[in-house]
């Protein structure tokens, strides 16, 4: 659905467009953050991105080793 702070602001326009251009209040605007929150909800998994940093680090630092240690034999 693209960025969820912009598809919020445009729904909060519209809304307000609706109204006829009239500030909501406090709890208009909390249901419909609520409401997009729920619908656009991201589904994290910390262990895959542990084990993403993991890889990358170790690939990394073996490519530092492998530099080093071709330049010293050679």
């Amino acid at each position: 659905m693209g960025n969820p702070g912009r598809e919020y602001l445009r729904r909060l326009k519209e809304v307000q467009r609706k109204k006829g251009g009239e500030k909501l209040t406090q709890e208009e605007i909390d249901m419909l953050f609520k409401s997009l929150k729920e619908k656009d909800s991201i589904k994290r998994n910390p262990r895959l991105g542990c084990l993403i940093a993991t890889l990358g680090t170790l690939l990394f630092w073996a490519t530092i080793y492998k530099v080093l240690i071709n330049t010293i034999i050679q």
